[in-house]
């Protein structure tokens, strides 16, 4: 059969895309730009974008991709991938990356929403950690096609959609379509089938929770979960992509990066740390020295700048753009290096190492002075009791005497920013030995004025009796006596783990401990974090404090003078 003169056309423009698609970056924009015809010129892109992901994402997202891709971006893009129908065997692949390093925009949103449009997947499963953070993400790959940009509309539109967030299916062109499904981990994953097929994609981004990675018995329940219902959820043809960071030395993620099984990377926020590590101590000293006020950070990049030649030497980065060696810096000084190192050097610290010394804590005290107590931080300045902001956090107990200690920490905060431990009792105790306890410590540092202390209320609504303290509320006003104490019970529902947030404070001087204070206190706080910590009573007793007068003086924001 001879073929039509318009079937030779569209054949001749089929081999002259198929050729400018493949062509290098400049010579391909200068032949496209050449082309008159804007559905010739949209039909080039296509084809071009089938395979260069890189571009693709930045022409059809330009508003959200918009900086320089860094190398681990670079490589999740350029990845070669087949449609499900020419797959023949299961592919699993796990990749460590830092956090802030747009992993979900890339190997999550940017991956299905390219497999969509050029129906590479039938079928495709997210899987996070929470369901909440699962719906996230499929919240984000169903706007881009409910509410979609203008320049990808124009290029794959029109799309079709049915269903919700959780749970929706996309057409592109009056095309086949396409599944696309939330869950959570450990949720209802196997048995899912759409259109006759199980999911050609799994998904699975930030799927392990900080707070679980802890417990060994959580950790292999992880690990039996991925392996008895995710990996038998899909067959031959399904893709398994594990995004995460490494939250525990053993965890899901840090198993999977040396199981040979699994095609695997892992990326860190800093490839190489400056040879001249004293400057940056010395431009970390500004950078924490609360008594320059607002001029702190300009004063600490200023000193970076003046010195920037040999402080950036030996330095090297994933990602100069968004994450330049002066913001690794200047996380480490907020968040403290255990923090640092696990969040973006996919490298967590030892559980068993210990976090905190007590023979290096910045030591204050407090002296008696004509216009009353006074207190000497470690660097000797000398703050007036009465122009600090004063609480107490009483963390109860029941009082058995091989059980929990009761604590009552009362810390101070000044006009800067700088907090002190003044006093902790800490003892094994009944409640009606603690409730005195809180009246003796409300007294001392109360200045005549009314003392607040914030209890612990966890499981213990009862342990104080409302009727006996204000009984003895009365009977104090009454006998002239010291009765301003005011309890306030507030729940404490952050993890265990919050204790160890106390690291950044500790080191950078913004939290301060008095010399008298009980030794035990020192020890529970030199055996955070080493697997030996039989009780962490005072130091959550003072954790609760320090939140409650503010926390870190500092939140990272996303003002930059960079």
């Amino acid at each position: 059969m001879t073929p039509t003169s318009s079937e030779l056309k569209n054949s001749r423009w089929e081999r002259v895309t198929a050729r400018i698609a493949v062509l290098h970056g400049r010579e391909f924009f200068r032949r496209w730009r050449a082309i008159r015809d804007p559905e010739a010129r949209q039909k080039v892109l296509r084809a071009r974008f089938r395979h260069d992901r890189e571009a693709f994402a930045r022409y059809a997202f330009s508003e959200r991709i918009y900086r320089p891709y860094n190398p681990m971006q670079r490589w999740l893009l350029r990845r070669r991938v087949a449609p499900y129908t020419e797959r023949t065997t299961p592919s699993l692949e796990a990749y460590a990356a830092p956090r802030g390093g747009a992993k979900s925009t890339i190997g999550c949103f940017v991956e299905a929403v390219h497999s969509i449009v050029y129906g590479l997947e039938k079928f495709i499963g997210v899987v996070s950690a929470e369901e909440r953070l699962a719906k996230s993400r499929t919240k984000d790959i169903f706007r881009a096609f409910d509410s979609p940009p203008e320049k990808f509309e124009q290029l794959y539109g029109p799309f079709e959609v049915k269903g919700g967030w959780l749970d929706f299916e996309v057409s592109v062109r009056g095309g086949p379509w396409v599944r696309v499904w939330a869950r959570s981990f450990g949720g209802q994953v196997r048995g899912e089938l759409y259109d006759g097929s199980r999911p050609t994609l799994f998904l699975m981004d930030d799927a392990e929770k900080p707070d679980r990675v802890r417990n060994p018995e959580l950790r292999r329940d992880w690990m039996t979960f991925l392996s008895d219902d995710i990996l038998e959820a899909g067959d031959a043809r399904t893709r398994y992509i594990l995004l995460g960071t490494v939250l525990h030395r053993d965890s899901g993620l840090a198993r999977l990066l040396k199981d040979p099984g699994w095609d695997s990377r892992k990326w860190q926020a800093v490839l190489s740390w400056p040879d001249r590590m004293d400057l940056w101590e010395a431009c970390g000293a500004v950078w924490q020295d609360l008594t320059l006020g607002q001029y702190r950070r300009e004063l600490a990049y200023a000193f970076y700048l003046a010195n920037q030649a040999e402080m950036d030497r030996g330095a090297q980065v994933l990602d100069p753009v968004a994450g330049s060696i002066y913001r690794c810096f200047e996380i480490v000084w907020t968040k403290g290096w255990r923090s640092f190192n696990r969040e973006r050097q996919n490298d967590p610290s030892d559980p068993n190492a210990q976090v905190f010394d007590s023979s290096q804590f910045r030591r204050c005290h407090t002296e008696h002075a004509r216009d009353g107590l006074v207190i000497v931080a470690a660097d000797g300045r000398r703050v007036r009791l009465r122009d600090c902001r004063l609480i107490g956090r009483w963390d109860p107990a029941g009082g058995a005497p091989d059980g929990d200690y009761a604590c009552i920490a009362v810390v101070a905060r000044d006009s800067y920013g700088y907090a002190y431990v003044l006093d902790c009792w800490l003892k094994r105790a009944k409640p009606s030995a603690q409730l005195a306890a809180a009246w003796m410590l409300a007294e001392k540092w109360g200045q005549g004025g009314p003392f607040r202390i914030s209890l612990e209320s966890n499981g213990f609504q009862d342990l104080v009796a409302g009727d006996t303290f204000r009984r003895q509320r009365r009977e104090r006003r009454e006998q002239r006596q010291f009765y301003q104490l005011q309890i306030v019970e507030e729940a404490s529902t952050e993890p265990k783990d919050r204790l160890l947030t106390l690291e950044p404070a500790v080191d950078a001087g913004w939290l301060q401990f008095a010399r008298d204070l009980p030794p035990v206190l020192f020890q529970q706080f030199d055996a955070l974090g080493t697997g030996d910590e039989d009780h962490d009573d005072g130091p959550d007793g003072v954790h609760g404090a320090y939140v409650r007068l503010g926390g870190v003086p500092v939140q990272m924001g996303q003002e930059r003078m960079r």
